[in-house]
């Protein structure tokens, strides 16, 4: 079971008394000079695992916070010079019999910028893979709420914790001698949103969003779980080149609804500018069932560097739009996967072109379509030889040479030596001939793609 960690830092101020409340969850303390005792208090800590842990990072010397404040009696009256008699923070926390030790943790006092980065590998080191960390920042350095903000970012990623909550006591704040406990673990919880959000538009990864869905308390959405799957069939259809889906577009648009409702649901304002830059990332996509689908399909897998999927999308969607060129191919037909291979036979090889070589049966199939589909100017526009293969240097048609970049990269690079340089710089010039072709033909499509200068 992950421990819970309490962390706190003690100032070295002479505290005065108050109540502390916390309205989320109706809580309100006894008087009490340490927002520390209030704040465990507050989040039930008697109840936590005795392989829980609590640290009170304290400074040291003559007007240090170990000295002044966690121990008994450290502040004296100004006039008279004696003690003052007040428990220290120390004593007041044994008080609380928790079922865990809280320990005291020497710190710099972050005079210059090394001794903060001291500060900060100080309490780094006191983590443990997987913690669940509670924040307390409400003494200490004016430095401190920034620190652990980006502390926690640091230990999200390197050792898996979890914030569960960050709070401060607002004591110049009270009224009645009550002082509000102020709770910003949204801050974290946006900074999570924010490279979750950055994965996907920048990699097209769900992840991080699905697990943030989960983990997500503001949220009502009442079939979160459809959202996660819609998430995860968006990733695979890119990942897995399902062109067909892509093609339909229904998929992008469910996930605007769903994004939509939780954008209508969440209590974060700074979070819904970041919602809508997720939903933009879609917004190449649309709900008429087109190839223009297919198109953005494969800018988006080249710009968030899934190559091989923009290339072996690329290919097939090259072939699907050269038979939507095709007079009076009827729809039927044009979903028949031996009529797809029939015409790509046609394209790639001039023996099965000038019928060297019979016919397979596939072919008799469609023979009559096929004959006419020869005749057809697109056809011979498309089998001109007008480009070098990367592969075997030889003058060959920009189909031909998309077709062998996207056999190289499918069979794992037993047999050949090409770089990804040379299948990406093969891809853009390709593809972007393609598309002019196509063009030409009209077919018309913008590709966000550009030429590589190096």
């Amino acid at each position: 079971m992950a421990r819970k960690v309490f962390i706190s830092v003690l100032g070295s101020t002479n505290y005065g008394t108050c109540k502390y409340e916390f309205k989320e969850k109706g809580f309100i303390s006894q008087d009490v000079r340490f927002i520390q005792e209030a704040t465990l208090q507050m989040l039930n800590a008697k109840e936590w695992g005795n392989n829980s842990a609590g640290y009170i990072c304290v400074t040291s010397g003559d007007k240090g916070s170990y000295e002044l404040n966690w121990k008994d009696n450290g502040h004296t009256d100004r006039t008279s010079g004696c003690f003052i008699h007040c428990e220290g923070l120390e004593t007041r926390l044994t008080r609380l019999k928790l079922p865990f030790k809280i320990e005291p943790i020497l710190i710099k006092d972050g005079n210059d910028k090394d001794e903060i980065w001291e500060v900060f590998d100080t309490i780094f080191k006191l983590l443990k893979d997987d913690d669940e960390i509670y924040f307390d920042i409400t003494h200490g350095f004016r430095y401190l709420p920034m620190l652990i903000l980006v502390l926690s970012n640091y230990a999200k990623f390197l050792k898996n914790i979890k914030v569960k909550s960050i709070t401060y006591g607002n004591y110049e704040a009270r009224k009645d001698g009550i002082a509000p406990i102020v709770e910003i673990t949204s801050f974290s919880v946006l900074q999570d949103w924010t490279s979750a959000a950055n994965e996907y538009v920048e990699y097209g990864r769900t992840k991080k969003i699905s697990k943030l869905i989960i983990e997500d308390s503001e949220s009502n959405i009442e079939d979160s779980k459809s959202f996660i799957e819609n998430l995860k069939e968006i990733e695979g259809v890119f990942i897995t080149c399902r062109s067909k889906q892509i093609k339909s577009g229904k998929v992008f648009n469910k996930f605007n609804e769903y994004l939509k409702g939780f954008k209508n649901q969440t209590k974060i304002e700074p979070l819904v500018p970041i919602l809508e830059k997720i939903s933009k990332a879609n917004t190449s996509f649309n709900n008429n069932g087109n190839l223009l689908n297919v198109c953005a399909a494969i800018d988006w897998c080249y710009n968030n560097n899934l190559l091989q999927q923009a290339i072996t999308m690329g290919q097939e969607l090259i072939l699907s739009i050269f038979i939507d060129l095709l007079p009076n191919i009827d729809e039927r037909i044009n979903k028949k996967k031996n009529f797809r291979t029939a015409i790509n036979a046609l394209l790639t090889n001039d023996k099965v072109f000038n019928r060297e070589v019979n016919w397979h049966e596939s072919m008799l199939e469609y023979e009559r379509i096929l004959v006419e589909a020869m005749s057809n100017k697109i056809f011979e526009s498309f089998r001109q030889k007008e480009t070098q293969s990367l592969i075997n240097k030889q003058a060959v048609s920009l189909y031909i040479a998309f077709t062998e970049l996207r056999n190289k990269i499918n069979h794992g690079g037993v047999t050949d030596d090409v770089s990804y340089n040379q299948f990406e710089e093969g891809f853009i010039e390709f593809y972007l001939k393609l598309l002019d072709k196509c063009k030409e033909h009209g077919f018309r499509y913008e590709s966000s793609i550009v030429k590589l200068d190096y």
